[in-house]
């Protein structure tokens, strides 16, 4: 009788818990195995909650560059190695890496990944075919064709940049795009290269 109560008070209170809560584990490849060495620095750039991300637009066409967060000094020639992000839709989408400084007016696209599919909705992690080279000061963006897969947050004193214009190579005008306080539940996993 006791253990029966037990196990009715147990599940009482995981029907209480109202809160989903989402881990996201150590970045492994999907064999398990780390796909990195040890003794290799690994850094990531952008969201560290991706799974909070509560908005999605139905605008076709939709491109994004992070600028709050960019690569830091110690990404001198460093490398993107693999990107993460939370996906509601199984729409297209493209990592682009891109170089702008304030003083100028346009945008450089220095790398780019292959249009993909994510995986699933929800988490998805995405090794890179090729790693794309990088230095301090370069931000990352998603490309997304289609309506777009990758939700986002509104927060005060966040500066995205944001285009339904069509992608230009390899410069593109800067005043193509508006700034928006959008966080985009995304993010790069990048290393010194080896």
């Amino acid at each position: 009788m006791i253990a029966i109560s037990l196990l009715n008070v147990l599940l009482l209170l995981a029907g209480c818990n109202t809160e989903t809560v989402q881990t996201i584990d150590e970045p492994t490849a999907q064999e398990g195995v780390p796909f990195w060495e040890e003794d290799v620095r690994v850094d990531t750039v952008g969201w560290g909650n991706i799974a909070r991300a509560d908005s999605l637009i139905d605008h076709e066409g939709l491109t994004f560059i992070e600028t709050t967060l960019r690569f830091p000094s110690e990404a001198n020639q460093g490398e993107v190695f693999a990107w993460e992000f939370y996906a509601r839709r199984m729409t297209p989408i493209k990592l682009l890496i891109m170089k702008y400084e304030s003083s100028q007016e346009f945008l450089e696209l220095v790398g780019e990944s292959e249009t993909i599919l994510p995986k699933q909705i929800g988490f998805n992690r995405i090794i890179l075919k090729e790693p794309i080279p990088i230095s301090r000061g370069y931000m990352f963006g998603v490309l997304q064709p289609e309506a777009p897969a990758i939700p986002f947050e509104k927060v005060s004193n966040w500066r995205t940049l944001l285009t339904a214009k069509k992608l230009q190579r390899p410069i593109m005008r800067r005043d193509r795009f508006t700034m928006y306080g959008w966080r985009f539940a995304a993010r790069v996993l990048w290393r010194q290269q080896s």
